[in-house]
């Protein structure tokens, strides 16, 4: 699916950003502002989020967000990119979506 994958090119573009400044600063940029072209993604900072791990303590959320038919079943799921542990150097990211198991990015797990 197209729109998947242009969901995650943005989030993964979010990240880098998102990794610079933190291996930069040490704290997660929750204020940084992330707009993008595309109106079907909301993306947030986050500290924290459900079925994250506890030791990651930045993130970034993806929104999807007025997708016409025929796939407007995306409309409301997630793509969360957050990052492992608290290290300033290792910028290794997980993911984790509610897509189910057939839609998500093969870097990516299910949310139970």
């Amino acid at each position: 699916n197209a729109t998947l994958f242009e969901v995650l090119d943005i989030v993964e573009s979010a990240q880098g950003r998102v990794d610079a400044i933190y291996k930069a600063t040490g704290q997660c940029p929750v204020n940084t502002p992330l707009s993008t072209d595309n109106q079907k993604v909301v993306l947030k900072v986050l500290t924290q989020a459900e079925s994250i791990p506890t030791d990651s303590h930045c993130m970034i959320q993806a929104t999807v967000r007025g997708v016409p038919f025929p796939n407007r079943w995306l409309n409301g799921q997630t793509l969360t990119m957050y990052r492992i542990g608290d290290s300033k150097v290792d910028g290794s990211w997980g993911c984790i979506t509610s897509l189910n198991r057939k839609q998500i990015p093969k870097q990516c797990m299910v949310a139970e």
